[in-house]
């Protein structure tokens, strides 16, 4: 996971899935559907349904689904068939992302400053090839 990708004013932090995961004590169907009720690119927040809430009903109830049965009063962010649609293809996108390698494994190459280039402007992020990174901050 990456925080504050977007806020330049803000430090870069990485932090491992996984450990968050064990930390948890989440199975990883259980840790995705935490994740996919706190929102994400694929799913919106449910209302009133904060990190701590989130993690208690899915300790209780397992599943999204029996978290949306268990209480039918609180309102969806869509209809439910299109959340549903929306989690089952989340679920699909996290349960087949290929495996990482090994950090040892990765190796350090000169970027191709051309494919950067033109990632970052099909991003919107040509004003960042105008400028440097120190680190913390664009200088």
């Amino acid at each position: 996971m990456i925080q504050n990708i977007a806020d330049r004013s803000k430090p870069l932090v990485v932090t491992s899935g996984v450990d968050v995961r064990v930390l948890l004590r989440l199975d990883r169907a259980s840790f995705v559907d935490f994740a996919l009720l706190l929102g994400t690119d694929f799913t919106d927040r449910i209302k009133r349904v904060g990190p701590v809430h989130a993690i208690r009903l899915i300790r209780k109830y397992g599943s999204i689904e029996r978290v949306i049965d268990s209480m039918p009063q609180r309102p969806l962010p869509q209809p439910l068939h299109i959340y549903l649609a929306r989690v089952k293809d989340a679920r699909q996108t996290f349960g087949t992302l290929a495996p990482l390698p090994h950090w040892k494994r990765l190796q350090v190459r000169e970027p191709d400053l051309e494919q950067v280039s033109r990632i970052m402007k099909g991003c919107g992020l040509s004003w960042a090839l105008q400028q440097e990174w120190d680190g913390r901050n664009w200088v």
